[in-house]
This record gives C-alpha cells, sequence and structure tokens, in this order.
C-alpha cells in the first residue's frame, strides 16, 4: 500500500484511492446498495469516466457479511 502511495503522480489519484477504499469497505461491512447509494452521492467530477464504471462493476457482488450469513444458513438448513 506504502508503494502504490508514493507512485501516485498527483492527489486526485490520492483521492481516487480514498473514495476507492471508503465504498468497498462499506460495502463490506454493510451492504452493496448503500455504497451504491454513497456512490451516487459524491460529488461530480470526483471520480473520473473510468474509476467511475470500475467503481460500479466492484459494487456489483454479494461479497459481504449479510450474505455470507444467508448463505451459510441456507447451506446448513439444506444439509439438514
Amino acid at each position: 500500500m506504502l508503494q502504490y502511495l508514493q507512485n501516485l503522480p498527483n492527489l486526485s489519484q490520492f483521492l481516487h484511492l480514498l473514495h476507492f477504499q471508503f465504498l468497498l469497505g462499506l460495502k463490506t461491512s454493510l451492504n452493496e446498495m448503500i455504497a451504491s447509494l454513497s456512490l451516487a452521492g459524491l460529488p461530480k467530477g470526483s471520480l473520473n469516466p473510468h474509476s467511475m464504471l470500475i467503481m460500479v462493476y466492484a459494487l456489483c457482488g454479494f461479497a459481504n457479511f449479510s450474505s455470507q450469513g444467508i448463505l451459510i444458513a441456507g447451506t446448513s438448513a439444506e444439509a439438514a
């Protein structure tokens, strides 16, 4: 992580990194819907179109704690 930060040429890329970290952490800890709403609430121009597209695809998934709980409960009910 520190090596990546040292190679950032300007502040805008650092702010992109902070937005990415915040939204992916929000998705993992809460869910993808809340993270998507937070992405929609970002100020216009805070992410370039390429970064926005990557973030949209990164948020389209069910890899969070609540989804894993649903998966475990569903498979354990089938096994019983």
